[in-house]
């Protein structure tokens, strides 16, 4: 192998490296944004998951009072 070869696999796989490193980066922030989004739709559930529960101890304590 020539030194000009050498050089051309070297430069090769610099712009291969490169690459897979910008596409490593652009991974680790679409995970960054889905945990983001992730906790958002958590904190949103719990917060239906509560005002499900008022409504039905509402709604039990209404029945409570038309059987009374």
């Amino acid at each position: 192998m020539t030194r000009e070869e050498s050089e051309e696999i070297k430069r090769h796989f610099g712009v291969v490296a490169e690459g897979l490193r910008s596409e490593v980066r652009l991974l680790a922030e679409g995970q960054v944004g889905l945990r983001q989004e992730f906790g958002g739709m958590r904190q949103e559930f719990q917060e239906f998951r509560e005002e499900m529960r008022d409504f039905r101890q509402q709604v039990a304590g209404e029945f409570k009072e038309v059987r009374a």
